[in-house]
Order: C-alpha cells, then structure tokens, then sequence
C-alpha cells in the first residue's frame, strides 16, 4: 500500500494532471440520452460498487480505488547472473493519456525467469536423479507456478488485509480517502 499512497502524495501527478484522475462514478449521457461507457469510472461495476462502499460505511464514505497489477517480461532486467521479470503496480483510476507515462508506474518486484539454458540444466538434473523426461518437466511447469502463486498470494494477501481494516490515504491537494 505504501506504493499506491505513493501515487497520492506525488504533486506532479495530483496537482498538475488532477483533470487526469477519476476516483467517483461517471454517468455520461450521449445526445440521445443514452448510457455511455468509456472507461472503468463509467461502468456499471464502479457504480455498483461506489454504493456499496456508501452502504457499508455511510458516515465516512471511501472512494473507488481501481488498483492495476502487471507481470512485465517485456522490461527484463539481469541481476548478477539472474535474469528477472519486472512486476508493476498502477492505478485504473489515471486516465488512459495518463497511464502511458512512467510517472503512473511503480515497481513491485522482480521475479527470476527461468531461461531455456537454465530450464535444460534443470531438466537434465531431474534426469540425472531418477525423474522420466515427461515427470521432470511437469515438476518444472509446478516449480514455475509455484514462484508465480507464492508471489501474488502474498500480494493479494497484503491487498485484502487493507481491504479488510480499511486505509486512510491522504490525497494531496483533495480530501482524505
């Protein structure tokens, strides 16, 4: 949460590019008096959710805060003899001009990649001390998966305690969430 609140307090995306930033829903009527959708903010999920968050806590309402998780194996990184993927954090509530900028990104984390040099040297290990060849590279996919659940569990674990207890996060230049 420290990287979301990060987010809040940054001037350069509260102050100057607050226009950018949606946090309540939108109801948009085209000229016909139809419902427009044209991002999350104006979708019937936030309207919905909105006023859930209004129910639960009707004395001290929050605000919908859309929170975007990406694993990047584009942006790879080599960490001494380590080849790493790069794990990002942003907000859905940057508007899609806002979000392609590298002010709305955060890093979360790197997590190690298994080249296929490295992924043969550990096929030929398993080999080596009794696994058949179809036996090794299942074990290799659950070891891979293993890396990946472990992580986002902890993630997730952390996202749901917050959700759980609540978070007051200061918005710079705005109001208190």
């Amino acid at each position: 949460m420290e990287l979301v609140a990060s987010f809040f307090i940054d001037p350069k995306l509260m102050i100057v590019n607050q226009k950018e930033i949606k946090f309540k829903y939108t109801n948009i009527k085209d000229k016909n008096n139809n419902t427009c959708y044209g991002d999350l903010f104006t979708s019937e999920f936030a309207k919905d959710d909105e006023a859930h968050i209004h129910e639960t806590h009707p004395r001290n309402p929050g605000l919908y805060l859309s929170i975007i998780f990406y694993w990047d194996e584009v942006n790879e990184a080599d960490i001494g003899n380590v080849n790493v993927d790069t794990v990002m954090i942003s907000l859905g509530n940057f508007s899609d001009k806002l979000t392609t900028k590298d002010i709305t990104k955060k890093v979360i984390s790197y997590l190690p990649t298994l080249s296929s040099v490295e992924s043969s040297t550990l096929l030929l290990h398993l080999n080596e001390i009794g696994f058949t060849k179809t036996k090794a590279k299942m074990h290799l996919i659950l070891f891979k998966r293993l890396i990946f659940r472990t992580f986002w569990k902890h993630v997730i674990n952390s996202i749901n305690m917050c959700w759980n207890r609540g978070v007051e996060l200061h918005i710079i230049g705005k109001f208190i969430v």
